[in-house]
């Protein structure tokens, strides 16, 4: 190596983060956006992007197959927003057998169908004993958490439920 090169490192150093700053301010700026999942043994707790900044957490207990969420209203600091599923009934689970549930959730951009407008995420409820899959939107409207909003109870119901294999356990 040149004894020349040796003795300006520092300006190859400035010259090359001053190049690298350059060239990334010419590539889109895309913002990262993260959601949670976790689970106990009998209990499983997910996030999701409902739109305009506000996130909500679902809830499902493995033990009855209920899946509950809520969402914060950051001006009151209270949960004015209820979520409810059955998802046991929705996924078809056989009485007597243990249902084994796994949840994710998702991005999308349904449509909204009539006066009904949905969140920009879906939530993906899995049954491992009966082998079926439940997709669910979530009903959203941002005047929904306002300030002077009521609280609300919304019943979810599955967009769609099919198998996600051939054949159960």
């Amino acid at each position: 190596m040149s004894e020349r090169f040796r003795g300006h490192r520092l300006l190859w150093l400035c010259a090359g983060v001053v190049l690298g700053l350059c060239i990334s301010s010419f590539s889109p700026v895309k913002p990262l956006h993260a959601v949670a999942t976790d689970r106990q043994d009998t209990l499983a707790i997910c996030t999701c992007e409902l739109g305009g900044g506000i996130e909500g957490v679902f809830t499902l207990d493995f033990l009855t197959g209920e899946l509950r969420g809520t969402v914060l209203n950051a001006t009151t600091r209270q949960f004015n927003l209820g979520y409810t599923a059955n998802c046991a009934q929705h996924l078809k689970v056989e009485q007597g057998k243990s249902p084994k549930f796994v949840i994710v959730t998702g991005t999308s951009h349904i449509s909204a169908r009539g006066p009904v407008q949905y969140a920009d995420s879906l939530i993906y409820v899995a049954e491992l004993t009966s082998g079926n899959l439940a997709v669910y939107a979530i009903p959203y409207n941002t005047a929904w958490n306002q300030a002077n909003a009521k609280p609300q109870q919304i019943s979810l119901e599955p967009l769609v439920v099919a198998p996600f294999r051939a054949t159960a356990p």
